[in-house]
């Protein structure tokens, strides 16, 4: 959130050369890597952890975004361009957008720690 804040605070051309990430909003793709791989390296754990790579530790979320799960028709697919969301553009863009920004715990539907299936809203 604080990466969007900063993008619409920072007038266009103010960005100092050099500064790759100064003044503007981070990608999702971006953020999803330092959610991932990139935190596991900030940590020296990329061996371990932070990605599907056969060997190492699968944690994860299964993520619901339908409708259904709470969120007020925020997953469905009532799609609009006001969060950025296209239907003939990047749909795991929007997806992943939407649940970063909006998502909660009523989308997690379950959790992986370790391989094993530890809780999420599909309870155990």
């Amino acid at each position: 959130m604080a990466s969007k804040v900063i993008a619409m605070q920072t007038p266009p051309g103010s960005v100092s050369i050099g500064t790759a990430f100064t003044g503007r909003q981070l990608s999702i793709a971006t953020l999803l890597h330092l959610a991932t791989l990139g935190g596991a390296q900030v940590c020296d754990l990329e061996d371990r952890i932070g990605s599907l790579a056969p060997g190492k530790a699968f944690d994860a979320l299964l993520v619901s975004v339908r409708t259904e799960a709470g969120n007020l028709g925020l997953w469905g697919v009532d799609l609009d361009s006001d969060l950025g969301v296209k239907r003939n553009g990047n749909l795991l863009d929007g997806m992943l957008e939407r649940f970063f920004f909006t998502g909660n715990d009523r989308n997690i539907r379950r959790v992986y720690v370790q391989g094993k299936w530890v809780g999420g809203a599909e309870g155990r």
